[in-house]
């Protein structure tokens, strides 16, 4: 499935919102997260636990969404915009 109509509308959102990108240190980041998902989506759970309830993950990797629900992350998989988007 293509996700380039996705990723176009997102970036766009981004921008508008102004949103706040940060930067985690790797010996910060949980070793359970760096075993299971590798260094990037750990710090990305770091950085949604680190900022506020209003942050949240996207993504495509059913695993990381798995581990994100498990540990109360907010957290959407792509595919469920896709489909709203592709409804509409």
């Amino acid at each position: 499935m293509a996700l380039y109509l996705f990723w176009r509308v997102a970036i766009r959102e981004l921008r508008l919102m102004g949103v706040d990108e940060r930067w985690t240190r790797f010996l910060l980041l949980d070793e359970k997260h760096v075993e299971q998902v590798g260094p990037t989506d750990a710090a990305l759970i770091r950085c949604a636990k680190d900022a506020s309830e209003h942050a949240f993950i996207l993504t495509h990797d059913e695993p990381l969404w798995g581990i994100c629900k498990k540990e109360r992350v907010p957290c959407m998989v792509t595919s469920e915009i896709l489909v709203h988007l592709y409804s509409i």
